[in-house]
């Protein structure tokens, strides 16, 4: 081999040393934002989450601060619209438009769309195959919804 097949070589090293790392950059990179995104989201679904449980409690005590919650309700708003998964933000969206109703409709209807959001958010989260229907999620917060239940389809 001569001169010239030795300066190919070297060049074709350099050329594949080059292209190896830059795709490996890029990985690392989606690796990271992907990362970053799954912490944000976390950190996001559990907000939701501690909002909705201090609704719970206040409405028990019966001291909602609504203006407190309100300003909590927007900033989850903005947060969902950049880290939240379609499917999360569209349930979110839903049970918003719903409780928002001058008379909102059945609890029951209420409890089954926020359900369906906590099966989102942990769907989002990794539990894809996830069996857990929307109203066993609400009988975590709700003790007595199988009576209301039955009372509903005894009433159909």
């Amino acid at each position: 081999m001569g001169p010239g097949g030795t300066i190919l070589i070297v060049i074709l090293t350099a050329v594949l040393t080059w292209i190896g790392h830059a795709v490996l950059t890029g990985q690392q990179r989606r690796l990271e934002v992907a990362k970053a995104l799954e912490a944000n989201r976390r950190e996001l679904y559990q907000r939701i989450m501690g909002l909705f449980f201090d609704v719970l409690k206040d409405a028990k005590a019966k001291s909602i601060n609504m203006d407190q919650l309100a300003v909590e309700m927007i900033e989850i708003a903005r947060d969902l619209s950049v880290y939240a998964s379609d499917e999360v933000l569209l349930k979110f969206l839903e049970l918003r438009r719903i409780g928002e109703q001058e008379k909102p409709k059945d609890p029951l209807i209420l409890l089954k769309l926020w359900g369906e959001l906590i099966i989102s958010m942990r769907k989002d989260l990794g539990h894809k195959a996830t069996q857990v229907q929307p109203m066993q999620i609400a009988e975590l917060v709700v003790t007595d919804l199988r009576q209301h239940l039955r009372r509903e389809e005894d009433n159909t």
